[in-house]
């Protein structure tokens, strides 16, 4: 039986902060997890997905959100990460799309080769463009005055959210082991 692609909304006691996470599941190539954080009015969205079709997922998750994606951070450089960027920046085109400096850089040093890598495997569902995240200037997010604080490494950062007491956008915590 085929894994389906999942998306759950977390409500945090009585916080103005929610978490919506949308994963392809064992279907994708790699099931990594995306993060709608939302508040009244507006959303931040932590991670893009790798194919157009689960970017389109994410769009969609978004949009029945109702919530205005102010923000797109990028939490790692690989692509699994930011290859859908050119999918939802087309549905939301004025949120910011930003990345530390080490993110940004391994992205600019290694598209190439990874578009090259995974076009045979992607087809279709490759970007038709590479969109570059802006380096964030700060260590932090803010949600309709709610912070949500870069932790980590630079290149391997995640987002932490003290409303929620949550930890988002980490990749040691996105790894399936077993079924």
């Amino acid at each position: 039986m085929a894994a389906a692609a999942t998306s759950a909304t977390t409500y945090c006691g009585d916080s103005a902060l929610n978490l919506t996470s949308y994963n392809p599941g064992k279907e994708a190539i790699f099931p990594v997890s995306s993060v709608l954080v939302t508040g009244q009015k507006d959303a931040i969205l932590v991670n893009a997905q790798f194919g157009k079709s689960q970017a389109q997922a994410v769009v969609d998750l978004v949009k029945a959100s109702g919530k205005h994606l102010t923000t797109i951070y990028v939490s790692h450089g690989d692509p699994d990460y930011y290859f859908g960027l050119d999918t939802i920046h087309a549905a939301f085109p004025d949120a910011a799309i930003v990345a530390t400096a080490p993110v940004v850089e391994h992205i600019k040093e290694t598209v190439a080769d990874k578009l090259k890598a995974w076009a045979g495997a992607l087809g279709a569902d490759a970007p038709a463009t590479t969109i570059f995240p802006d380096v964030l200037t700060t260590d932090k997010l803010t949600l309709e005055g709610h912070s949500l604080e870069i932790r980590g490494p630079a290149a391997r950062s995640y987002v932490w959210i003290e409303d929620l007491k949550a930890v988002v956008g980490v990749i040691l915590f996105e790894y399936h082991c077993g079924t």
